[in-house]
């Protein structure tokens, strides 16, 4: 930061005094930049504009920073009002040696929710944070890979201007990338535990993708993409891309008989609980185990295998840490509804009813066949028991 305060031609430590309150927020290209600088990362483009964004409630400290930069020997190049961001923003330019110090002023009660929301590239979500001295970007490793994506609000309402901003990112050495999963808890750094871990063990084992139908180093095939992910089954590992994976087992369901339902099948031919997609989509674990849990006999009288799904960071695998596990689904017994419910119970009620008619008939039969079989035995009994008289 105080290369690039000075670059600007203004005093670092009066400046930084002044930004690391908390209605200053520096952001945008510049701090990019700097985030590289910092990162140790190569990179082409010098932006001339920094962008500070200021909770502009907070008047008196913009007036000081406004007051500080015309000390330094910047020049108030504009003062727009009402304009910019939104519609209570309003933007002070000042521009000293050909570079420019852009305050926006936002009416928002967090400066670093606001940039998440407005901003349309995630490489440019990246700031200063004063009390750590340190630069800091919404996604560290995409970033260090020079991997930019769109963020979702400008997916959803893009404006004509998203692709120049892309254009120009991409000419600065940026590569746009898919939106990445919506992680719900945190994401796994898998990068920096495997640059980090000094266990080459592991490193030479060889993955195989089922789709492409190749080989690939573990280590390089991980560090490649964050969307590279592992199913280890018995001794042997799998490769995927997860959005492939999650497609194929959204659209091949697993059905074992009546009893078993939320099962879906991997390419593999692994029945797992459907629970397994979502933690996919949503969470980020690297490495995910197949273990057997029981076999069934299914609708075709066939014998199927059921597996619990061991899910592992990176640095839970590495370390052979305990993950979480989501159990095999368990048989569960018929539930049917209350009408169909009522439905058996008259059927069945049918059958007794029948059987108790074929009973009562059955009866009537003997008690009226009765008389004649004793008239029989005492008209001619030689006939009704044959050798028994002779």
């Amino acid at each position: 930061m105080e290369q690039l305060i000075t670059s600007y031609g203004a005093d670092f430590t009066t400046f930084n005094e002044i930004i690391k309150r908390k209605s200053f927020l520096v952001t945008g290209g510049a701090a990019l930049a700097a985030y590289l600088e910092q990162e140790g990362v190569e990179y082409n483009f010098k932006p001339d504009r920094m962008d500070i964004f200021a909770l502009e409630q907070y008047i008196d400290d913009i007036e000081e920073l406004s007051s500080f930069l015309i000390a330094q020997g910047f020049t108030l190049v504009h003062k727009l009002g009402d304009q910019g961001y939104t519609d209570e923003s309003y933007i002070s330019e000042f521009s000293k040696n050909g570079k420019y110090i852009q305050i926006i002023g936002v009416d928002y009660i967090h400066l670093k929710q606001y940039i998440l929301d407005v901003f349309d590239l995630s490489v440019c979500i990246t700031w200063w944070d004063g009390d750590k001295g340190v630069f800091e970007t919404l996604d560290p490793e995409r970033t260090r890979r020079k991997e930019m994506y769109v963020m979702g609000s400008s997916l959803e309402n893009p404006e004509v201007h998203l692709n120049l901003r892309v254009d120009l990112y991409v000419a600065r050495g940026f590569t746009l990338v898919n939106l990445p999963r919506p992680i719900i808890n945190y994401a796994d750094p898998r990068t920096d535990t495997i640059v980090k871990d000094v266990n080459t063990a592991w490193q030479t084992i060889t993955v195989y993708d089922v789709i492409s139908l190749e080989e690939h180093n573990i280590k390089d095939f991980l560090l490649a993409s964050p969307n590279n992910i592992l199913l280890k089954s018995g001794e042997r590992y799998y490769a995927f891309d997860c959005y492939a994976l999650i497609k194929y087992m959204n659209s091949k369901p697993c059905y074992i008989n009546e009893r078993f339902r939320n099962i879906c099948e991997t390419p593999l031919n692994h029945c797992i609980p459907k629970e397994a997609v979502d933690i996919i989509r949503y969470a980020d674990f690297t490495v995910y185990e197949l273990r057997t849990a029981y076999t069934v006999i299914d609708y075709k009288g066939e014998t199927r295998t059921l597996y619990n799904f061991h899910c592992y960071t990176m640095s839970q695998w590495i370390n052979m840490d305990k993950g979480i596990v989501i159990p095999a689904p368990i048989e569960r017994p018929i539930r049917h509804s209350r009408r169909r419910q009522r439905e058996i119970q008259l059927v069945r009620q049918e059958q007794r009813n029948t059987s108790m008619v074929s009973q009562i008939s059955s009866l009537i039969h003997i008690l009226l066949d009765g008389p004649v079989v004793l008239f029989n035995i005492l008209l001619n009994p030689v006939a009704t028991f044959g050798a028994m008289y002779e």
